[in-house]
Formats: C-alpha cells, sequence, structure tokens
C-alpha cells in the first residue's frame, strides 16, 4: 500500500513445509526412535526436493522439540504460533 508515494505497507502469502508426526506413545522407546527418525528424514528430503526455505514443526512436547533442536538443527521461531483456520 501506498501514500503519497510511500510505501505504508507491505504483504504476502508464503508457503511453507509443516512436518506433521504421530507417534504411538505406547510403543517401546526404539521403535518409536526408528520411526520417528524415517519420519522426519522423509519430511527433511521432501521439503529440500520441493526447494522449500524451511520445514516447521509446532511442537507441544518439549523433550521432543530440544531431540529436533540437539539432532536436526531446529531453531526457535520469532513471534507467536498463530493459525487462521479457514
Amino acid at each position: 500500500m501506498e501514500d503519497d508515494d510511500e510505501v505504508v505497507a507491505y504483504g504476502m502469502v508464503k508457503l511453507f513445509a509443516e512436518a506433521i508426526m504421530v507417534l504411538d506413545l505406547d510403543r517401546p522407546l526404539r521403535n518409536k526412535a526408528d520411526a520417528f527418525k524415517l519420519l522426519i528424514e522423509a519430511a527433511i528430503a521432501k521439503s529440500r526436493d520441493l526447494h522449500m526455505e524451511q520445514l516447521v514443526g509446532f511442537v507441544e512436547n518439549r523433550d521432543f522439540a530440544n531431540i529436533l533442536r540437539k539432532h536436526y538443527g531446529f531453531v526457535n521461531c520469532s513471534g507467536e504460533a498463530l493459525v487462521l483456520n479457514l
């Protein structure tokens, strides 16, 4: 938007990849770890194949978030994550 030939605001819609994973928490730890490793590596590879700039994960479990940071290079997002259901 411009006013008197000066930019007042700029906006855009950006597509991004979101990793959605659901694990059976009743399974043995080794099974969960193996399944998760396959899922996250597939999500990363597919996101790269699609030339996505980022892979986003909305994580509810702090321990799980720490695994993503430590082993896969995820970082915290700035701001607060919000969603609008259309």
